[in-house]
């Protein structure tokens, strides 16, 4: 047991002694919606496919967000383009779960949300057209 949950486990119990229910609850509640996950990579890339695979782009770029605020800002340069790498990584199986699950309109609010951000980058140029061929094959 890492020592974050260790301590977990002792709030819980001292707020179970202590009789304090509504808070043990809302500690409780406060930790199933922790974005960090207590730093658990098994953690954090259950929740990353989970948004994946229920189309919930907002949520993954706001998990991915809080993750490049929090943890991947503070890693050497040297390590920056294998954090983006994965980043697009994430995005292009979000579009090719959506793709396979013919959600083409997700597919399509993807792109109206993420083109002014993608544009410019020379590996998502082919991704463009994901669209036009999974609609062609309709």
């Amino acid at each position: 047991m890492s020592h974050i949950q260790y301590v977990d486990e002792l709030v819980k119990e001292y707020l179970l002694f202590r009789g304090f229910s509504q808070t043990l609850k809302a500690f409780d509640n406060d930790l199933k919606a922790e974005k960090e996950k207590g730093f658990r990579v098994d953690k954090i890339v259950d929740q990353l496919m989970q948004y994946v695979y229920n189309y919930d782009l907002t949520s993954l770029r706001e998990l991915w967000g809080h993750l490049d605020s929090r943890m991947f800002c503070r890693l050497e340069s040297h390590f920056t383009p294998a954090i983006r790498k994965l980043e697009n990584a994430v995005l292009k199986m979000y579009l090719v779960n959506a793709a396979l699950n013919g959600k083409q309109d997700r597919i399509q609010e993807f792109f109206t949300k993420m083109a002014p951000e993608l544009q410019g980058h020379s590996e998502w140029k082919e991704w463009f057209g994901i669209s036009l061929i999974h609609f062609m094959n309709l």
